[in-house]
């Protein structure tokens, strides 16, 4: 099992930082309710984009880790 999948969390946390450009407070301060509805407002379009560049940022850190 890999980090992100018991972690589940965390990888909410990197969306919502790379994609919403929020800052940590602001996750821990947001409800669930709160980052369903700003996922939300994110077109389709946006939303893919965003979950592409939070992809490439997981990618990039796991490379540098090796």
């Amino acid at each position: 099992m890999s980090g992100e999948e018991r972690y589940p969390l965390r990888r909410m946390m990197g969306f919502a930082l790379v994609a919403l450009g929020w800052r940590p407070s602001d996750f821990w301060a947001a409800t669930p309710c709160e980052l369903q509805a700003a996922l939300d407002t994110l077109s389709g379009a946006d939303r893919q984009a965003a979950f592409e560049a939070f992809k490439k940022s997981v990618e990039d850190r796991q490379r540098q880790r090796r």
